[in-house]
């Protein structure tokens, strides 16, 4: 069917009150480029990424204008799956002000704009008020008589429609319509695009705070090891900032030089590789210091750009705990040792010390009563007394702080003289140590500082297995 009057700009034959075929030619011509110009303009529009929302109003004024429409809609589909419609004339659609909203189900019959989502094509009526394929009774209200609606769908779910009507009887072209379902499907591929980029900077965000809250160590390195990125966490232990380490390469700001080969052999095989790497080394900060790290290193891929993800913890309190220890287990060995070599000696009858020797319970202090070298060995160490020559229990076990040990004994500090004559002494830490009984032998009053303390100097009597 021909379109009205307005549809086809045909002039009238001035003398016999008809219009020509050539002019409906015309006329139709008009039409195509109005079309055609008004999709361009648009596309053009979609190009500057305006808002979402902006977008979908700018389609639905852009197309009730050009089919010369009274009314035009934009409907949304929420959360709670319902269609809110919100319905302007064309001439206040970019207002605030809008002539009705109305909320509905996405059930098909409920309204136009349902049944062209649930149909996913554009539904055109040319009498409202006898469809029989839904009932829009709000529109009716409305006055509306005919209408299109288009479907709007993003990633194969509704997320939307558009309508444009008018208020009296209308035939719509099948060129008009085509003109409209292009201007939907540009808004939905314009809007799927920009939902995307709403999500991937949301994702961005989300990962740039959970980044910056992890007490982990956080760079992205380009292909070739330069730093594109690093977290709070990677600051404070660099001294650096990202904004004067952003494009400079990693192996030069931050890997001992003695590393730096087995640093970038790893790291090459890092790229192009989906099975993490690790490696342990020194990271130098901006002061000249040295931490030491655990690193973790991933290739990320994104299309095809490729960054390499390192993960560090500053390990550095651990190792020296670590080496501290093992100093203090060195000590307790040999300690263990040289009460070991003493004690088979006096089992041997070499060195024995006399019968009946009673602890000496105050002396001078400098006094030398050990036979065998005195070596320091300052370190909190545990004792428990013995009681009428029973073995004491854990629990009754508490730390002195040692002063020297030889192979005949040892001397610790005590805030109180003791009352005890045998006691239980733990050597070394868990899960190296040792346990050895001995006798007090000396007890001298010490002055440091202003505080009282009691040196009490001990002959070791054997090892015993608790």
């Amino acid at each position: 069917m021909p379109a009205a009057d307005h549809d086809v700009c045909a002039v009238t034959d001035a003398s016999k009150g008809v219009a020509t075929p050539d002019d409906a030619r015309a006329g139709t011509r008009n039409a195509l480029s109005r079309h055609h110009e008004a999709l361009l303009a648009f596309g053009r529009r979609t190009t500057a990424q305006p808002a979402l929302k902006v977008l979908i109003q700018d389609a639905a004024m852009l197309v009730g204008e050009t089919l010369d429409a009274d009314l035009l809609s934009v409907a949304e589909v929420g959360a709670d799956s319902r269609i809110a419609l919100r319905v302007a004339t064309t001439r206040n659609a970019r207002s605030e002000t809008v002539s009705e909203v109305h909320e509905s189900s996405l059930d098909g019959f409920d309204s136009m704009a349902a049944y062209a989502l649930a149909s996913a094509r554009p539904v055109v009526s040319t009498d409202l008020a006898a469809e029989t394929r839904f009932d829009d009774l709000f529109l009716r209200n409305l006055g509306v008589v005919s209408g299109v609606a288009i479907p709007l769908h993003l990633n194969g779910r509704p997320f939307g429609a558009l309508g444009v009507y008018t208020l009296r009887p209308r035939e719509f072209t099948a060129d008009e319509i085509g003109f409209a379902e292009t201007v939907g499907h540009l808004l939905s591929a314009s809007s799927a695009r920009v939902k995307l980029e709403e999500d991937l900077r949301r994702e961005r965000a989300v990962n740039s705070t959970v980044l910056e809250m992890v007490n982990a160590m956080v760079l992205t390195l380009s292909a070739d090891g330069n730093v594109v990125f690093m977290n709070r966490e990677c600051e404070r232990v660099t001294g650096y900032t990202l904004d004067e380490v952003r494009g400079r390469s990693f192996w030069s700001l931050f890997v001992a030089p003695e590393e730096a080969d087995l640093m970038r052999g790893v790291f090459r095989k890092s790229v192009g590789n989906s099975v993490p790497s690790e490696i342990a080394g020194f990271l130098l900060n901006k002061q000249g210091g040295r931490k030491r790290v655990s690193w973790s290193m991933k290739a990320m891929a994104n299309g095809q750009i490729q960054t390499v993800l390192m993960t560090g913890v500053d390990q550095t309190q651990t190792f020296e705990m670590k080496a501290e220890l093992e100093k203090v287990r060195e000590l307790a060995r040999r300690a263990a040792k040289i009460v070991q070599e003493h004690t088979e000696r006096e089992a041997a009858g070499r060195g024995a010390a006399p019968q009946g020797a009673t602890a000496q319970r105050s002396g001078p202090a400098g006094r030398e009563l050990r036979s065998s070298p005195r070596r320091d060995y300052r370190y909190r160490q545990k004792i428990a007394p013995m009681v009428d020559g029973l073995r004491p229990s854990k629990r009754s076990f508490f730390e002195v702080v040692c002063r020297d040990i030889s192979a005949g004994g040892i001397s610790f500090y005590m805030n109180r003289l003791p009352d005890f004559d045998t006691l239980v002494l733990a050597l070394g830490n868990e899960p190296a140590v040792s346990h050895f009984t001995a006798r007090v032998m000396r007890v001298a009053r010490v002055e440091e500082e202003g505080r009282i303390r009691y040196l009490v100097g001990c002959r070791f009597l054997g090892r015993i297995n608790l």
